[in-house]
């Protein structure tokens, strides 16, 4: 019996979800509209983790008229988040006047009944921490280059992690102990299997051909690629909380492609997205495709 394990990173920030609110809040000074208007655009459709069950969940909303003060119905009795979190969790909100987050239990919760009502979960952004990349981290080549290192892996990395990872689950003692049950045991090392190594392949280009090296590039060839063609009807979607950095997305994909010697014009169109449901999508994809466009581009930081 074979045990498929890979490597899976999640980019988890060390300040809280309400750090990112003051930050705005600073921002915006007395215009509580504005204000609240660009925490919705940080923070509906982001992923964050609760830091006392690590749990992650979906932000769907921003709730500025409840506060940890709140009350909320617990095994029948009305109860304060404040009380909530001090006796379950043993721990002190400080921010008693702090916005909630509005999220909903996961599928896989629900599905393994450890919540039984799907409604509406309100978490305080005072214990949450904001999980992947925001346009300005992106933007960081000092950042992303340093994130590289693990997100993406060699082969000769990767062993040595999934080594330790397998140690430690069979010197664990609960593991130990189920795999007995189960009269199972974990081999001491990943499974080794023969292989070939393929030779380099060579690219035809218009002006020659090239040979692939040991990492598959082959950019410097293309560059003198003679048969470009001009990029000038496209459509980009993008979410509403995005549509800041279209204009960012436009001058990069100019740049980029521009040692290529191939022209990109501006966007027939930008279809903006209201939220991130699926349906929304698909009718801003059919918009797109009525205006039949050689490219239909997504802005997003968030996946599909």
């Amino acid at each position: 019996m074979l045990l498929c394990v890979e490597t899976t990173h999640k980019v988890l920030r060390m300040d809280s979800v309400l750090l990112v609110i003051k930050g705005l809040e600073r921002s915006f000074g007395a215009n509580q509209n504005a204000f609240r208007e660009a925490v919705k655009k940080e923070l509906n459709g982001t992923i964050v983790m609760t830091t006392y069950n690590r749990k992650t969940y979906h932000i769907d909303d921003i709730e500025f008229d409840k506060s940890p003060q709140s009350m909320f119905e617990r095994k029948g009795e009305q109860q304060t988040l404040v009380d909530y979190y001090r006796v379950r969790h043993s721990l002190t909100i400080k921010d008693l006047k702090q916005p909630l987050l509005k999220a909903k239990a996961s599928k896989r919760d629900l599905h393994a009944g450890k919540a039984a009502d799907p409604g509406d979960i309100l978490l305080v952004p005072e214990l949450c921490q904001s999980t992947g990349l925001t346009d300005n981290m992106r933007a960081n080549f000092s950042l992303m280059k340093e994130l590289s290192k693990y997100l993406h892996q060699a082969p000769q990395e990767k062993g040595p992690r999934l080594d330790g990872f397998n140690k430690r689950m069979r010197e664990h003692p609960e593991i130990k102990s189920e795999l007995v049950n189960w009269g199972m045991e974990l081999d001491g090392k990943l499974v080794e299997l023969k292989g070939r190594i393929l030779a380099k392949e060579v690219v035809s280009f218009a002006k020659g051909t090239h040979q692939v090296d040991d990492k598959g590039d082959f950019t410097m060839a293309f560059r003198s690629n003679a048969h470009q063609r001009e990029l000038n009807n496209m459509v980009i979607i993008v979410p509403q909380r995005d549509f800041a950095g279209v204009d960012n997305l436009v001058r990069t994909m100019t740049k980029v492609a521009a040692p290529l010697s191939m022209a990109i014009g501006n966007p027939k169109q930008i279809i903006k997205v209201p939220d991130a449901r699926s349906g929304s999508y698909l009718s801003a994809m059919e918009d797109a495709l009525n205006l039949k466009p050689q490219m239909i581009t997504r802005r997003s930081s968030t996946t599909w």
